[in-house]
């Protein structure tokens, strides 16, 4: 590895860090709770079965053709500097391309360790990801922000009130614990063919739009 392609190692490790930091700051249970208004308001399944990426979050809007939205993005979380984006905008459209193709990877690392950071304090079986979601009425609208795929949580601990998800099967025996750590919950039991006394199976009309 020759030092170019070293320092081009770090600034991403680097940028992936300040995506896992940019993750804590942000309120995960606002998050969640989009996560099911939407998961309870709206069929989230395709015809294949497979689940549909929900917008749960804007962190960025442009509303001009004259912005790039990966440049803006890039400026906001402190990818590159205001001088930078400025200057951008100045240069020719070979060397536009060639910037974005330089600073490309440092954005995916940032948001590899944005979306690695949500699903760790999440608890959540689905991924996040970072994307650009369309104004459907005007196409020069865009707006970059964190979808989510998957399912949300689906038991609640009827002792400490903690939600927390667990694959779980309609027969047998689930054994479920609680997922609070914060407070130490005990709570757990040997759930016989679904029937649960100390937790509760919320989201249930989730499964039954979809």
């Amino acid at each position: 590895m020759n030092k170019l392609e070293n320092e081009n190692q770090v600034k991403r490790i680097i940028y992936k860090s300040e995506g896992s930091k940019f993750g804590n700051e942000l309120n995960i249970y606002d998050l969640i709770d989009q996560i099911e208004r939407q998961y309870a308001s709206a069929t989230t399944m395709t015809d294949d079965g497979l689940y549909k990426p929900m917008f749960i979050k804007s962190l960025l809007k442009v509303e001009s053709p004259y912005q790039h939205l990966r440049i803006e993005v890039a400026a906001e979380y402190k990818i590159i500097t205001e001088e930078q984006k400025n200057d951008f905008y100045l240069k020719g459209l070979k060397e536009r391309e060639a910037f974005i193709d330089t600073i490309r990877r440092r954005i995916i690392s940032f948001e590899s360790g944005l979306s690695a950071r949500l699903r760790t304090i999440s608890n959540l079986p689905g991924t996040f990801h970072l994307s650009v979601k369309k104004d459907a009425n005007n196409p020069e609208i865009e707006e970059y922000g964190i979808f989510y795929k998957g399912e949300p949580f689906n038991l609640k601990c009827l002792k400490c009130n903690e939600s927390f998800y667990k694959e779980l099967n309609d027969s047998g025996v689930n054994s479920i614990f609680c997922h609070n750590k914060r407070e130490k919950c005990s709570n757990k039991e040997e759930a016989v063919n679904g029937n649960f006394r100390y937790f509760k199976r919320i989201n249930e009309k989730i499964s039954q739009l979809v």
